[in-house]
């Protein structure tokens, strides 16, 4: 009798246990997310995807793809960049843009290949340009925000046809260099899209807006100088948009037009072919194992260039002087 009681008020004790768990349970499940003493919203991994991917479809429409192309036509530089107004105002990386001879552009739904650049700063990494629209959707700069260490942020982009790059990031540190620019550093983590992460494009906060722009030139100023340094690739440096401010908004010069996209001056484009060819054959002949006579080849030619120019010169001194003076006389 004495067992039977303790087995039965064994059984009322985990029952007690097991309806308290449930009534917690269900409580945590039905009570808001809970805030921390900053404010941060805490949520869980699926709902966190499903906001970002909200914020990364509107800023979508906004976002270009730029190739630039030399003066022989050949593809010189690509990356990211995004409209700041409806007139087809673009904001993009020097970069890409400061030995452009032509352009083209690609938006969500049209592709441009009329390019004006509008300004650029080789030491702010940034270029303005301009295609013909007023259709576009621009994004919303927020030229105020103070960036923070602990940060969260988006960095997006485009590549090829109209597919996304998009990688999701916290600022590891902010730090002004000597030029007054505001750099800060992003840890990215696993790139939401199967695509790599944008190493180019607008950084955005959680609510859409544009706080900075990625560079691949300005670093803060304890990475410079650090010699064997190996790069991270999950790092990227980025511009705050509140210390280019006066870039973005002062009044520039009349936009410079680019030639129409891929455009090539025909003797430019023969001469690189040339010295392409050239180059491509003697590594080619390199490598089965004629290092050593295209060594000697190599010198004789710079010996025969060098007396060639030697009697250039000998022969203007000698002949060009007399023809110089007897036109002065006329």
């Amino acid at each position: 009798m004495i067992v039977k009681r303790k087995a039965f008020a064994g059984f009322i004790i985990i029952t007690a246990i097991l309806s308290f768990a449930l009534v917690l349970t269900t409580a945590s499940h039905s009570a808001p997310p809970a805030r921390d003493s900053k404010g941060f919203l805490y949520m869980d991994l699926e709902e966190s995807l499903r906001q970002l991917n909200s914020r990364v479809e509107q800023a979508a429409p906004g976002i270009v793809m730029i190739i630039a192309y030399d003066i022989t036509g050949t593809e010189s530089a690509r990356g990211s960049g995004f409209f700041m107004d409806r007139e087809g105002t673009i904001v993009t990386n020097a970069e890409i843009m400061e030995n452009a001879y032509s352009a083209e552009v690609f938006s969500r739904g049209n592709h441009y290949t009329d390019v004006a650049i509008v300004r650029l700063d080789s030491d702010k990494d940034l270029a303005m340009i301009r295609v013909g629209t007023d259709n576009e959707v621009p994004l919303g700069i927020d030229f105020d925000r103070l960036i923070k260490p602990g940060d969260k942020v988006m960095i997006t982009g485009k590549s090829a046809g109209d597919e996304k790059t998009v990688s999701e990031g916290v600022v590891k540190s902010v730090d002004i260099t000597r030029e007054g620019l505001e750099v800060f550093r992003i840890k990215t983590a696993v790139p939401i899209s199967l695509l790599p992460p944008a190493r180019q494009g607008p950084v955005l906060d959680m609510d859409g807006e544009v706080v900075g722009i990625t560079t691949a030139r300005i670093s803060p100023e304890q990475e410079r100088d650090v010699f064997g340094r190996i790069p991270d690739m999950s790092v990227l440096n980025a511009v705050s948009m509140r210390s280019v401010r006066d870039f973005i908004l002062s009044p520039g010069e009349a936009p410079r037009p680019l030639k129409p996209a891929k455009s090539k001056v025909w003797s430019k484009w023969l001469f690189k072919r040339m010295e392409t060819a050239a180059i491509e054959g003697f590594m080619t002949l390199y490598l089965i194992g004629f290092p050593k006579l295209l060594f000697y080849v190599f010198l004789i030619i710079v010996f025969i260039s060098f007396i060639q120019w030697l009697y250039g010169k000998a022969r203007n001194l000698f002949s060009g002087s007399p023809a110089k003076v007897r036109h002065r006389r006329r």
